[in-house]
C-alpha cells in the first residue's frame, strides 16, 4: 500500500510541475501577444494548439521573407565604411547566403551579385575596383550549384583577400 502510495504522490508532483509549467507558458503568451491575434486563437483547446496557430497567422510568406532579405541588403550596401571592413564583410556574405536559401529573384543573377559587390566598394577601394573590373566576366560566367558559394561571396572573399595582402604592405 505505501508503494501505491507514493508511486501515486510521485505521479501528481510530476503532474503539477508540468502544468505549472503550461499556466506559465500560457501567462507569457497571453501577456506578450497583441490582443488582436490572441483573440483569434483563444477558441485553441491547448496552449501547443494556440502557439501552432499563431505560427500559422503569424509566419512571413516567402515574398514577405524575400522583401526583408532585399531591405537587409540594400541597407548593409549602404552602409560600407573604410573602418570595420572585416565585419562589413563578415554580415555581407550572410545576408548573401540568406538572400539565396530565400530565393531572392533580384540577388540570384550571378552578374547582378558581382556588379552590386564592386559599385558598393567602387568609392572605398578603387584600386580593387579597378582590377576586379576587369576580372569582371570570370566571376558571372554561371550560377552556382547548390552548396557552392555565390559568385557575390566569392568577390567578397576575394576582397578580403586583397585587404589583407594590402595591409601587408604588398
Amino acid at each position: 500500500m505505501r508503494l501505491i502510495d507514493f508511486n501515486y504522490r510521485n505521479s501528481m508532483r510530476k503532474y503539477e510541475a508540468r502544468k505549472a509549467g503550461i499556466i506559465k507558458v500560457a501567462e507569457w503568451l497571453t501577456s506578450t501577444v497583441d490582443q488582436v491575434y490572441l483573440g483569434q486563437v483563444t477558441g485553441q483547446p491547448t496552449v501547443r494548439d494556440m502557439i501552432k496557430a499563431l505560427k500559422a497567422q503569424l509566419e512571413p510568406d516567402s515574398f514577405a521573407r524575400q522583401q526583408q532579405v532585399l531591405q537587409r541588403y540594400n541597407a548593409h550596401r549602404r552602409s560600407i565604411k573604410r573602418t570595420r571592413l572585416t565585419e562589413w564583410l563578415i554580415m555581407y556574405q550572410e545576408i548573401m547566403e540568406e538572400a539565396i536559401s530565400a530565393k531572392v529573384p533580384q540577388l540570384l543573377d550571378p552578374t547582378t551579385q558581382v556588379s552590386d559587390f564592386l559599385n558598393t566598394i567602387k568609392e572605398i577601394a578603387p584600386d580593387y575596383y579597378t582590377g576586379a573590373s576587369y576580372d569582371f566576366s570570370r566571376q558571372t560566367k554561371q550560377e552556382a550549384k547548390e552548396g557552392e558559394t555565390c559568385p557575390g561571396v566569392k568577390q567578397a572573399q576575394s576582397f578580403r583577400q586583397w585587404l589583407c595582402y594590402m595591409a601587408r604592405g604588398r
